[in-house]
């Protein structure tokens, strides 16, 4: 008979690496393979009796970075916890024989106890291999000085950019595509090619999982068979391929195929056989944001009366699910920049409309007081307090909040930034009772609020049953009466929670008069009110096409109230568009570079009011077979 291939799977191989089995007329050797089947050629009654018996170990370099640790796996001085993940054990027969790996030095490495052992020695117990960089053909490793060979093959599986340039998988990321699915592939700055260097193999599945492990998107038998642009025969590559934020990108015609759905936090991993390959993580725009980031987002949907369901839905599981979903549109999207939503904890709030627990001063123009009392009904308590004349609009709110507190309750006073017509700004007074919500202010019957004829005083009563009242181009530093007692009764007296690191999301049944969706309150127009986004009824129904939610962040991380085709050209799938609406992949979901790098310039850890966190860097769980 001539030369006969005996194919056997890696779990049988561990009963030896180096044990022969008798067979009539045929003797294997039987060698570890990982991430393989173990070929074993034999010949039968042909053999050469001096010709040494020859296996091959197959192993994938270990260029990944399982643990998490910002370094790559095969290059670490101990291999522990996740890193040990690509480690092959060796099996115990091979105990006190004398081994040293020949002309692959630099291609794999004996560990002991996660250490590397310096070779030749002989193995103690609980020796383990370990893949580093491609083997020549050359290499194998020498058991007791020359009496076996083993052939030792190398690959390295690894990842390029669309200019050939290598990715390294431990301390660089992947990025989301923001070109239009018919842009040319070799162009997009964004995209990647996959690569082997070493002996070739067969196709491989490209799985990408979010951050908790599951898999999100998967790209089946992907061909890694074309010449590298300059790395010679040995390295072959693949066709470009893309990330992309969701299935409007993936499953447009002109890229399906070669886009896969990815979240900023997780990985992409190449697997054959549902078995890892190796890794890398997913982050924002390589070369343009250095690291991903996070940023918390705190969603409130309130009710159109005290008692009623949500007024955007049917009951408030539905309500939930449809703020989830808005959630999800806006992390994807957000994504293009390697930012990652925190949706502060998993609940939505459900809340009422708040009770008028709110007094502004100098609502109007900002004018100063020109003498005056200010009477009110808290709680069934009367209170009057006189203002004397000159008093600015925060030195009078100061002086009735003092009051206030004289009369056992807590107020908090917050300035407001001045608006246009105004001489100076606006300032509030939040009255509660401690340890409890707000309390109920009124005017008591058969006088007025306040007798001052310049100072402005205003109780803030929130009536959701008729829109929500917002602001226009003359009051939007501020915000209107209205809007600053809704949003500011989310915040717990003494906890600033409106002025942290955290973007307020604000779902109310319609605005007043029509003709928006949306609006939010940014850092830089200086108001008491900041980081806060309203969305009404419409902006849910149109997420979709308009990404209501993902747009408003936008001008909260971007600290900018404008649109980039107020005074210039219209760009319609831009996401900070003004006016565009589109459910395609051409509609409003794409980010710029210049607008990634404000982001993080403007919201980032070292910006003056910061937003975003970085992105813990976790490791992230595989499934058992992916």
């Amino acid at each position: 008979m001539g030369r006969v291939r005996v194919r056997r799977h890696a779990a049988d191989a561990l009963l030896g690496f180096l044990g022969f089995l008798t067979v009539p007329g045929v003797v294997a050797l039987a060698a570890l393979v990982p991430l393989a089947s173990v070929s074993v050629l034999t010949s039968e009654g042909h053999a050469h009796a001096a010709a040494p018996p020859l296996e091959t170990v197959e192993l994938e370099a270990d260029a990944d970075d399982d643990d998490a640790d910002g370094h790559e796996d095969g290059a670490s001085p101990d291999v522990r916890g996740l890193a040990r993940k690509d480690v092959v054990p060796l099996p115990a027969r091979l105990r006190g024989r004398r081994v040293e790996l020949t002309g692959a030095v630099a291609g794999a490495r004996v560990l002991l106890a996660g250490k590397p052992l310096v070779l030749p020695s002989t193995l103690p117990a609980g020796a383990e291999l370990q893949g580093v960089r491609p083997t020549d053909d050359d290499a194998a490793i020498v058991v007791d000085d020359g009496k076996l060979r083993v052939a030792l093959v190398v690959r390295a599986h690894g990842f390029e950019d669309v200019r050939a340039a290598p990715i390294a998988q431990a301390s660089a990321y992947l990025s989301f595509s923001r070109a239009l699915p018919e842009a040319s592939p070799e162009g997009d700055p964004d995209g990647f090619r996959l690569t082997v260097r070493g002996k070739p193999s067969g196709p491989v599945d490209v799985v990408s999982l979010d951050p908790r492990g599951n898999v999100v998107g998967r790209l089946t038998n992907v061909a890694i068979d074309a010449p590298c642009a300059v790395s010679g025969p040995r390295c072959r590559r693949s066709r470009p391929l893309r990330l992309v934020v969701d299935s409007v990108d993936g499953n447009h015609p002109s890229s399906i195929g070669r886009s896969l759905v990815a979240e900023v936090g997780g990985l992409v991993v190449l697997a054959r056989d549902g078995k890892k390959i190796t890794s890398i993580r997913v982050g924002g725009p390589r070369g343009v944001v250095p690291e991903p980031y996070s940023v918390k987002i705190r969603a409130t949907l309130f009710r159109a009366d005290k008692s009623g369901k949500p007024s955007l839905f049917t009951n408030e599981v539905e309500a939930i699910a449809e703020v989830r979903k808005d959630l999800a549109d806006a992390r994807a999207l957000w994504g293009q920049c390697g930012i990652a939503i925190d949706a502060r904890g998993s609940d939505v709030r459900v809340a009422s409309p708040p009770l008028p627990s709110l007094v502004a001063f100098g609502n109007d123009v900002g004018a100063p007081s020109s003498g005056g009392t200010v009477r009110v009904l808290v709680e069934g308590k009367k209170l009057a307090v006189d203002i004397p004349r000159g008093r600015s609009p925060l030195e009078a709110a100061q002086l009735f909040a003092r009051a206030i507190e004289g009369a056992g309750f807590v107020a908090e006073v917050s300035r407001n930034a001045r608006i246009l017509p105004g001489a100076i700004g606006s300032a509030d007074v939040r009255i509660a009772r401690r340890g409890a919500p707000g309390v109920a202010v009124k005017v008591e019957a058969d006088t007025t609020l306040s007798n001052d004829p310049t100072l402005a005083v205003a109780i803030g009563v929130v009536d959701l049953s008729d829109g929500l009242t917002h602001f226009g181009d003359m009051d939007s530093p501020a915000g209107t009466l209205e809007e600053r007692a809704l949003v500011k009764s989310l915040d717990d007296l003494g906890k600033g929670d409106l002025d942290g690191r955290v973007v307020s999301v604000v779902y109310v049944p319609y605005f007043a008069g029509g003709g928006r969706i949306g609006e939010s309150f940014i850092h830089g127009d200086g108001s008491s009110v900041r980081n806060v986004i309203l969305i009404d009824r419409s902006g849910v129904r149109s997420r979709a096409s308009s990404h209501a939610i993902a747009h408003e962040l936008g001008h909260v991380l971007l600290d900018v109230p404008g649109h980039p085709d107020d005074f210039g050209k219209d760009t319609p799938h831009l996401l900070m568009d003004s006016d565009a609406s589109d459910a395609s992949a051409y509609g409003p979901r794409r980010l710029t570079n210049d607008e990634c790098l404000r982001v993080v310039r403007e919201s980032g850890p070292r910006a003056k009011a910061p937003l975003l966190e970085p992105l813990r860097r976790a490791p992230v769980p595989l499934p058992e077979r992916l």
